[in-house]
């Protein structure tokens, strides 16, 4: 996958969020989501899949309390449990019934990543995203993203 800049990502026309890693997300695999954000994706426990410059991920927003599937609660995204992937709903996804597809793989592709690194996500469609590593270098107005 091309490195895109951010003005590139922004002139794409499609809705984007801007997320900085939290300390933990790298060891646990997962993506916090600030609440301001959490409407950005689909409802608690709803699988979407997340492409990356690794390889296509299944996610879900989890970290609820307990919510009904496709409520607004949860805090992070991270790969649901391979048992409860459906297979034929992401072809993309090769791997996302086993320990391969998990979202630790990115991190691990990506070990210089570290809390406050820069993620964007891009929204493609209503069940594909597009993750994008912003370059360390770029500065961004917090009014352009939502």
């Amino acid at each position: 996958m091309e490195e895109l800049s951010l003005v590139e990502i922004l002139n794409s026309g499609n809705p984007i969020v801007l997320l900085n890693l939290a300390e933990e997300d790298p060891t646990y695999g997962i993506i916090h989501i600030p609440q301001q954000s959490r409407n950005f994706f689909p409802g608690y426990k709803v699988q979407f899949a997340l492409n990356t410059d690794v390889k296509p991920f299944v996610v879900h927003v989890t970290g609820g309390n307990g919510g009904d599937r496709g409520s607004s609660e949860g805090s992070y995204l991270c790969h649901p449990r391979g048992s409860e992937v459906n297979p034929s709903l992401f072809p993309q996804c090769t791997d996302a019934t086993n320990n391969n597809g998990s979202f630790f793989r990115f991190y691990e592709a990506h070990p210089e990543l570290s809390k406050d690194s820069r993620l964007v996500i891009e929204k493609l469609g209503d069940f594909e995203y597009q993750l994008h590593i912003l370059k360390t270098a770029e500065t961004f107005c917090n009014s352009n993203f939502r």
